[in-house]
């Protein structure tokens, strides 16, 4: 299934670099981490979760959207523009700490929504 069509089948119109609306990844608080799986089964997209992944890396790089919370199911940073350190700073700059292999403890920062 094509994000395209995940967006006309799930009600998810213009996730692709949308500002507004709610999306889950505004949910996580600071200091806090989700994976791209998390994300995709609360948009009712389980076993989706590289849409996520490809609808957060098409955001502008001004985005206001916390697109640094959201890290693959080994904590893994994403390589926006092939480039960890800019997630890796504003993780840090929120308390969360990386290892130098650029992964996050996903037992201390994952979020957990309630």
């Amino acid at each position: 299934m094509s994000l395209v069509s995940c967006q006309k089948n799930f009600g998810m119109t213009n996730i692709v670099g949308s500002e507004t609306g709610f999306f889950p990844w505004r949910e996580i608080p600071a200091g806090n981490v989700a994976t791209y799986g998390q994300i995709a089964r609360l948009v009712g997209l389980p076993r989706h979760a590289r849409h996520v992944g490809r609808a957060l890396a098409q955001l502008d790089s001004d985005s206001t959207v916390p697109w640094h919370r959201v890290v693959n199911a080994r904590g893994q940073l994403h390589q926006r523009h092939g480039d960890t350190s800019r997630q890796s700073q504003l993780l840090l700059a929120e308390g969360v700490q990386t290892t130098t292999a650029n992964r996050v403890s996903l037992k201390h920062y994952q979020w957990s929504q309630s």
